[in-house]
């Protein structure tokens, strides 16, 4: 009888311990208020499909405002951004599930809160760090459009406008602060893929810890590294190579041709209206333009931008230089040139071949400064 009651016990025990290891099941749920019977338009991808390459869409009903999800076991960990198709204002709810996760969604499309998921919820903290720096920009610009009703001269607007675009500055060292601090958290490998920063030589993605780098979110940072490496690998191939020739529209609508200007040094300034950082890049650019203006021509070259934007902007920031605007959608001038960010900057010698791609005022002043 002993050994009977030792052998059950020793069976409840294996039992226990057998639940206790099993594979939790992974899920996405949540009620949403201000959706009674909504649909919901699901878009997921695996966490490391940067480009949304293989995203498979599905629609899923809301009863009384609730809906569920399973997550399939080989899709793991993914991104899920949850659209609902009723509403008039375009709203989504993006999420991250890593495996063995039950996530709950819940509160209203505008306000969310996510819960069953540590990672996400680290993450959502983070974002409130920076909340501040949003929120002045927010002031800043409401502030600037009240100047422009008011009639006030486009030279003091602009100076205002550069005056806070510091904000952003602020906020991205904030960013990096966090990066740096919470390098043992799987949020700070996400936060690099929410604010665009790859796997470059200096890249804060290096100093992520070990654990970070091979735990549920490794497919993501070795996209991120992939993606970085391959931005070096093309910059150092487009060194010394024949600047591809293009011809674009300028301001006065007359074709402007990239290889008309061989005999002088030229930087391309690839740019937009809606780019912050190249705005703020343009008084260092005019201060080394209007050094070597003898020797050197810029062009600047607006994408992924409107006519109207550009030409407001080329007025608005006083742009001295070649303006020229790329109509073509399809980025074919971009990807001659990998620009992989804005801006983006390429020195052209004389001869019209690359020098760099990226460079540093330094290098051109090693260039120009001491040339007769």
């Amino acid at each position: 009888m002993k050994n009977c009651i030792i052998t059950w016990t020793s069976v409840v025990l294996l039992l226990t311990a057998c639940q206790a290891n099993a594979p939790r099941e992974t899920s996405l749920s949540g009620t949403l208020t201000g959706l009674p019977n909504d649909t919901l338009l699901v878009s997921s991808r695996f966490v490391d499909d940067i480009k949304d390459e293989h995203m498979r869409t599905d629609i899923i009903v809301c009863q009384q405002g609730t809906f569920s999800l399973p997550i399939e076991k080989d899709s793991l960990p993914v991104r899920i951004t949850l659209y609902p198709l009723k509403q008039k204002k375009q709203q989504e709810i993006e999420v991250v599930v890593l495996p063995g996760e039950s996530v709950k969604v819940t509160g209203s499309v505008d306000s969310y809160q996510v819960k069953g998921s540590a990672f996400y919820q680290t993450y959502l903290d983070s974002e409130k760090l920076w909340q501040p720096y949003l929120d002045k920009i927010a002031q800043a610009e409401a502030q600037a459009d009240s100047m422009q009703a008011a009639g006030v001269d486009r030279d003091s607007i602009s100076n205002f406008r550069m005056a806070y675009y510091d904000y952003y500055q602020d906020m991205d060292k904030a960013i990096l602060e966090y990066i740096h601090e919470h390098s043992g958290e799987d949020a700070a490998l996400y936060l690099c893929y929410k604010k665009g920063i790859t796997g470059h030589n200096d890249s804060p993605l290096h100093d992520l810890s070990d654990q970070v780098k091979s735990g549920p979110l490794a497919p993501l940072y070795q996209k991120l590294v992939q993606i970085g490496q391959e931005q070096e690998n093309k910059k150092e191939v487009l060194n010394g190579e024949n600047a591809p020739d293009f011809t674009l529209k300028d301001l006065q609508g007359h074709d402007f041709t990239l290889s008309s200007l061989r005999g002088k040094y030229v930087i391309l300034d690839f740019w937009g209206s809606w780019c912050i950082w190249c705005i703020k890049g343009f008084p260092e650019l005019k201060e080394h333009y209007a050094k070597y203006k003898d020797k050197l021509e810029v062009v600047a070259i607006c994408c992924h931008d409107t006519e109207d934007r550009w030409r407001k902007a080329v007025e608005r920031y006083k742009l001295p230089w070649v303006n020229v605007f790329d109509h073509n959608e399809h980025g074919e001038i971009t990807r001659a040139y990998n620009v992989q960010h804005f801006p983006t900057k390429v020195l052209i010698d004389p001869e019209g071949k690359i020098v760099q791609v990226d460079f540093s005022y330094n290098l051109l002043n090693d260039l120009l400064g001491h040339r007769p």
